[in-house]
């Protein structure tokens, strides 16, 4: 889904779209893990989703962004996945690195059908596509999954420890400027400094 939301989308608009899944796990930390949210908190957490929102938007607030409606939808359904699998992780007692690699071993059973479905086979697959893989696996997926799942264990409030991720963007946008060559609007660098005033203000103190 975050894949092909990056396909369908620029970069610098699928980020923040696939960021609201911090917003999706403070919300759903409130039904599945009892936790509360105060009035900080909510605040911040709106703060943060205006700027988010206007990235989207690109300052046209007349109209719904020219955007693929598509990749909008998928990546705005991956923070649902993300949100739900952070939380099941919040509440399991196995052991992270176990628990990983059972996790990449179901997803690539999965793979399967879904190669057959689309008239390929895991033979056909390329080094290039196999070496892309290794590194989202390993760069993207494994390392920071670990890592990111020890910060949620040690947090005493979930919303806030979320809402630390805003502050990565910065560093990809210089990415998404420098290596895809994108020119990043000012909209979305003002919607970044929306979004971490709103951290600023749910974790002031």
């Amino acid at each position: 889904m975050l894949f092909g939301a990056y396909d369908r989308l620029p970069a610098q608009i699928a980020q923040p779209l696939n960021y609201t899944w911090v917003l999706m796990l403070a919300i759903l930390s409130v039904p599945f893990l009892n936790q509360r949210l105060d009035a900080r908190a909510v605040t911040g957490l709106l703060v943060s989703y205006t700027g988010v929102v206007l990235i989207l938007l690109q300052g046209d607030f007349s109209k719904l962004p020219p955007f693929d409606g598509v990749g909008v939808l998928l990546a705005l359904a991956s923070t649902i996945i993300w949100a739900g699998y952070w939380i099941l992780n919040r509440r399991s007692t196995g052991e992270a690195v176990p628990m990983l690699m059972w996790s990449f071993a179901f997803a690539s059973l999965l793979l399967l059908p879904i190669n057959a479905l689309s008239g390929s086979s895991p033979t056909s697959v390329g080094m290039l596509s196999l070496t892309a893989g290794v590194w989202i696996g390993t760069v993207e997926m494994g390392v920071p999954f670990l890592l990111w799942r020890q910060a949620l264990a040690l947090s005493t409030n979930t919303a806030r420890t979320g809402q630390l991720v805003f502050l990565s963007p910065f560093i990809s946008m210089i990415f998404i400027a420098t290596v895809l060559g994108e020119t990043v609007t000012m909209w979305s660098v003002g919607g970044l400094v929306i979004i971490v005033t709103g951290i600023l203000v749910s974790g002031r103190g």
